[in-house]
């Protein structure tokens, strides 16, 4: 998130103030005003009070004071002046918008059989701004997971400890999936947009590729819905707890799905009196339950304890225990590194079959369609994967602008750009616009020649890379693990 991204949302006066004061857009949590209160800040745990000349203070007698003017505003300027296409989202007191950050409102409410029709005279707002954290759910994915099979799992957290930023985290890699975990469809219905933080039905956190999210939906409507309509194998739910939920819950079940959700809590004790929860718990719905707690404020809170479906403690954080805590992370982190060569190393044979790919797309587009340079690498951007597709959607758009760069500089411009992104050696990328770096100048015949030879060298190469890569894939997963229980020796 981005400085500007936060300023825009207010208007000029308030705007003016936020430009000046030094506050980190990174850890930024909130922005509340209050007609005729001061304007308040929290960036990582802390309240500050706002200046009218343009710093942060502790001190109330320095802060700028929100008039009902800056909130009537504000209101009109994160609707986009257009307040009527969230009156749906503002019946139930906030609306999200563009990076998923909510806004909530409090004023008048217009009540209408006994429920809320819409909002009038609104005099506070608070901007609570979302901070996606990929991969805070590392830790928790071989407890939830087992024989290739995501279990039903509950997810219990006291209020602010990062329940739906765990959700959210979990939802994206099952739904990415991993080397040993095919990706799920996963249907998240995301009753206050918390989870996806949709803005104009789009998701604007990574919540995977196999996810489809029902945005403002009921959870107890949404999950029938997903059920009927997009053959979901998980779907996620945030903060369940009421009858309609948990008649949802059971259909869920009966139908195959498997089943992540969250409720407010400390304990499975605590969740086993609330009688609407307590079948559940005793007919071993879910099987595993990952249990929160609070770390320092402003922080996402630490997994504590993980049970299954019976009670058995399967990890549990205390300060006792972490001189092994940290061995047994050590040694699964050699473990997990040598893994990582062994990947890298099969990654390496696949992005040196995307080269030669593209080698023999070319050859066919300088053979048969007869296109030029420019309108080559575009076509054949489309044909490949990230982040190859953006270095050929670049190389074409700098070839297009006729800047006056050799060919041969604009490759290896752009190739720096992406390097970084792939597995390939730095020979390998030399090998690659060497090949290139002839085209254009040569008759066909001659550019064609080039181009079978640079592609046979990479052929030849990613055959040697295959027949070593079983060796390759033993010694290094053999030096992880040994690495790794060298460290824990040392450690205990």
């Amino acid at each position: 998130m981005k400085r500007e991204e936060v300023i825009r949302l207010f208007p000029e006066r308030i705007r003016k103030i936020l430009q000046q004061a030094y506050w980190n857009p990174q850890g930024l949590q909130e922005i509340r005003l209050r007609a005729g209160k001061p304007l308040i800040l929290w960036q990582d745990g802390q309240e500050y009070f706002v200046a009218e000349q343009g710093f942060l203070t502790r001190h109330r007698e320095q802060a700028c004071i929100v008039s009902q003017e800056d909130i009537r505003r504000t209101m009109e300027t994160v609707g986009t002046y257009s307040l009527y296409a969230y009156e749906e989202e503002l019946k139930q007191g906030f609306l999200t918008i563009q990076g998923g950050h909510r806004v909530g409102v409090a004023g008048k409410a217009i009540m209408e059989e006994q429920k809320v029709k819409g909002l009038s005279q609104i005099s506070c707002i608070n901007i609570r701004f979302a901070h996606q954290i990929t991969g805070c759910a590392d830790m928790v994915i071989p407890y939830v997971t087992e024989d290739g099979k995501l279990c039903h799992t509950l997810i219990i957290s006291p209020p602010g400890c990062g329940k739906t930023t765990l959700l959210r985290d979990l939802v994206r890699q099952i739904s990415d999936g991993w080397e040993t975990f095919p990706g799920n469809t996963v249907g998240v219905v995301d009753e206050r947009s918390e989870i996806g933080g949709s803005y104009q039905g789009i998701p604007q956190n990574d919540v995977g590729i196999r996810t489809d999210v029902l945005d403002c939906c009921s959870k107890a409507e949404g999950m029938v819905m997903l059920l009927r309509s997009m053959t979901p194998q998980v779907i996620a739910v945030d903060e369940i707890g009421n009858y309609e939920d948990i008649r949802a819950i059971e259909m869920t079940l009966n139908s195959g799905c498997k089943l992540l959700a969250t409720v407010h809590g400390s304990s499975i004790d605590e969740i086993r009196k609330k009688p609407l929860l307590e079948r559940l718990i005793k007919e071993h719905v879910f099987e595993r339950y990952i249990i929160l707690q609070k770390e320092t404020a402003g922080k996402i809170g630490k997994v504590r304890e993980i049970y299954d479906e019976r009670g058995t403690c399967l990890y549990q954080r205390q300060r006792s225990v972490l001189k092994v805590s940290g061995a047994l992370l050590v040694f699964f982190a050699g473990w997990g590194m040598g893994n990582w060569r062994s990947r890298q190393y099969q990654q390496r044979i696949k992005d040196l079959q995307i080269l030669q790919l593209v080698i023999s797309c070319l050859i066919g587009e300088i053979s048969y369609a007869r296109n030029t340079l420019p309108e080559a690498f575009s076509r054949i951007s489309e044909k490949v994967a990230s982040p190859f597709r953006e270095y050929l959607q670049s190389v074409a758009k700098r070839l297009k602008e006729q800047t006056g760069e050799t060919f041969v500089r604009i490759l290896k411009e752009q190739e720096q750009t992406v390097r970084e992104k792939t597995s390939l050696r730095e020979e390998d990328w030399d090998l690659f616009l060497q090949t290139l770096g002839h085209l254009g100048y040569l008759d066909a015949k001659m550019q064609i020649q080039l181009l079978e030879s640079g592609r046979t060298e990479l052929a030849m190469r990613e055959e040697k890379l295959r027949h070593q890569l079983p060796e390759q894939k033993r010694v290094w997963q053999s030096l992880g693990i040994l690495g790794g229980a060298f460290l824990v020796v040392i450690l205990i």
